[in-house]
């Protein structure tokens, strides 16, 4: 992640003349919560690597995780739920790879809160 930011932070004064930077507090919560749903989305590939036995399918439903291919599932099974009466539940909230896609740079207390309950309740799952 430093070498990401260093790399990112020269090619921003290089190519725009400049390097702005925000608050370290805010930058240093939203590194930890995305570095904590990463570590989580980590252990799920590797547990679906072990069940399933296969690396090549497992790698698939990673890449499937990741470019949030999962969020058409997950409107297809808000949809479903809505059918049969549940209202206002929404499945994204409630997953590793949703809180990911869901994580604003500004990040609030309660915000947080919500964002490191998915991921540390699979990790002390498992």
């Amino acid at each position: 992640m430093l070498v990401f930011l260093t790399i990112q932070s020269i090619s921003n004064g290089v190519f725009f003349g400049k390097v702005v930077w925000g608050s370290v507090k805010e930058f240093i919560t939203y590194g930890l919560i995305q570095t904590l749903l990463h570590f989580a989305l980590v252990i799920i590939v590797m547990c679906i690597a072990v069940l399933i036995r296969n690396n090549v399918i497992s790698m698939l439903i990673a890449v499937c995780l990741c470019m949030n291919i999962t969020a058409i599932f997950y409107g297809f099974l808000d949809k479903i739920l809505s059918k049969f009466g549940v209202e206002d539940f929404h499945v994204m909230e409630y997953t590793v790879s949703g809180r990911m896609t869901l994580l604003d740079m500004d990040v609030t207390a309660k915000a947080a809160d919500k964002r490191y309950l998915p991921p540390i309740a699979f990790l002390a799952g498992t």
